[in-house]
């Protein structure tokens, strides 16, 4: 003896039935039905709904199978047993007996089992609570008449459609009741139905015995709505019945509507488009105006300053030459006052060489402008760290024009006077002040020529507190022998001098 317990398998709950057949086992109980083949348990699920109380089993010579429970008798035949024995997610189509059929109420769950059994003239005998019943499987009367099929009405808004023709829905219809019915009065409680609507559905929908379908979200356009249907018996009305209907589209689901939406949205590109090109357009007249006015303005200032200066220091020196070898100290006096214009006249032209317009600007931004202009003259023997503080923005051109050469002309005197390794440049927009520090770890400079530089007298440096005082900010300078220099520069973005409110050198 070997028992068999859910370890093993077997998920019927309490068993009721069992019933061996050549090379397998039947076993029924409260909550399933279930074949062993010797090895392993195999599960039956049928489409008419759960097996429950299955307390009587049949397996007729064919193979078929016939299920004695609650609910009726099940028919499962035996091509749809092999299916579900193979797969056990398979759900075997079967046969339903119930009391449409005649049969009186539901099997016993209780003594005396079994509650079915296969007389010696093929027919099968069922006990119920109430009576005894036979059915000869060999002579079953069937119903071979497709159910003819109705479309009652479509419900929508509120409103009713007879399905006569074409039905045209009004805009913004999305939800929808579509009500049918089949014929049959067989027994027209088993009858089943199957619709889909195209333009919508991909598959049929199996709708089993109900007779509605609904429909929500339904955007415009045209629709079919089929519907099939099957007997008792599963005889299939394959024409099935059919209607058109059309969801009308509101203004703004029309084509018209999308083409106008385009037609808006491509108008609306294309005058941003002629904005941008125009601004563009208005910023290259401006550069052009820009580099005209420069021009002029160079062109004015050679006239006005180095051509007369240079002019008139010609005239005085070729009347010097004519009073040279009569009046020697006149004449020497004279010299000293050409010198003195000579004097001023590079320092004018020195004034105008640092207010000419960078070109670097015209085709790059401050930061980018300086960063090169820094690596160029830094090279590949000096490292440079360039950093950016603040949110990048257009300055005024002086501003950003004294800002470059400055910066430049720093790198620049640390390069080539202090051989440092390393030159540190730190651009900073504020909301009132631009900032530029360069620094470097080389030589620094001399007591001397720091003092050189206060006077005057350094060239470069000179320039460069003259450049920064003329846009109205500071330039401060600190260094020390052996510890590098630090060259800070203040300038105000909206035109305010920094006067003494400037960041002081490190």
């Amino acid at each position: 003896m070997r028992l068999f317990t859910g370890n093993d398998g077997i998920r019927v709950g309490t068993v009721t039935a069992i019933v061996p057949r050549d090379d397998h086992v039947w076993v029924g109980g409260e909550s399933g039905v279930m074949r062993y083949d010797g090895a392993r348990f195999l599960p039956l699920a049928v489409a008419s709904g759960p097996l429950l109380g299955v307390t009587g089993i049949v397996e007729t010579a064919d193979g078929d199978l016939w299920l004695n429970g609650i609910g009726g008798v099940r028919h499962v035949r035996a091509a749809e047993i092999q299916s579900a024995m193979r797969d056990p997610r398979y759900v075997a189509s079967d046969e339903r007996f119930d009391f449409h059929d005649g049969l009186p109420g539901e099997p016993p769950q209780l003594r005396p089992l079994p509650s079915a059994i296969q007389g010696t003239d093929g027919r099968l005998w069922f006990l119920t609570t109430s009576s005894v019943v036979w059915l000869d499987p060999a002579h079953i009367r069937r119903n071979p008449i497709p159910p003819p099929l109705e479309i009652r009405a479509l419900t929508a808004g509120g409103r009713r459609y007879r399905p006569l023709g074409r039905v045209d829905l009004p805009p913004r219809t999305a939800a929808l009741q579509i009500a049918y019915t089949a014929l049959s009065l067989g027994v027209p409680d088993r009858v089943r139905f199957q619709y889909r609507l195209i333009g919508n559905d991909t598959t049929w929908v199996d709708a089993g015995t109900r007779r509605e379908a609904f429909y929500t979200n339904l955007g415009p356009g045209s629709y079919r709505f089929q519907v099939i249907a099957a007997n008792e018996d599963g005889v299939w009305n394959e024409a099935g019945a059919a209607f058109d209907f059309t969801i009308l589209p509101s203004f703004i689901q029309t084509p018209w509507f999308l083409a106008l939406w385009v037609a808006t949205l491509g108008g609306l590109v294309w005058l941003v488009y002629l904005a941008r090109v125009r601004q563009v357009a208005g910023k290259l007249r401006a550069r052009y105006q820009a580099a005209l006015v420069e021009r002029t303005r160079i062109a004015q200032e050679l006239h006005d300053t180095l051509l007369q200066g240079f002019t008139g220091i010609t005239l005085q020196l070729r009347a010097i030459q004519r009073m040279l070898a009569q009046r020697p100290q006149e004449s020497a006096e004279a010299l000293k006052g050409v010198l003195a214009s000579a004097d001023t006249a590079l320092r004018d032209a020195r004034h105008m060489i640092w207010d000419m317009r960078a070109v670097e600007l015209e085709e790059r931004d401050l930061a980018d402008a300086l960063e090169h202009a820094a690596r160029a003259t830094t090279g590949s023997s000096t490292e440079l760290v360039f950093t950016v503080n603040g949110d990048r923005q257009g300055l005024p051109l002086a501003v950003e024009t004294t800002a470059l050469r400055i910066g430049r002309e720093a790198v620049l005197n640390a390069v080539k006077h202090a051989a440092p390794r390393r030159v540190k440049v730190d651009l900073e927009y504020g909301s009132r002040l631009l900032t530029l520090r360069v620094s470097d770890d080389g030589t620094g400079i001399a007591p001397d020529a720091m003092d050189a530089a206060a006077r005057g007298e350094h060239w470069g440096i000179g320039g460069m507190r003259d450049r920064a005082q003329r846009a109205g900010g500071t330039l401060e300078i600190s260094s020390e022998p052996g510890r590098g220099t630090v060259v800070s520069v203040s300038l105000p973005i909206g035109g305010t001098p920094v006067g003494s409110t400037g960041h002081n050198g490190h």
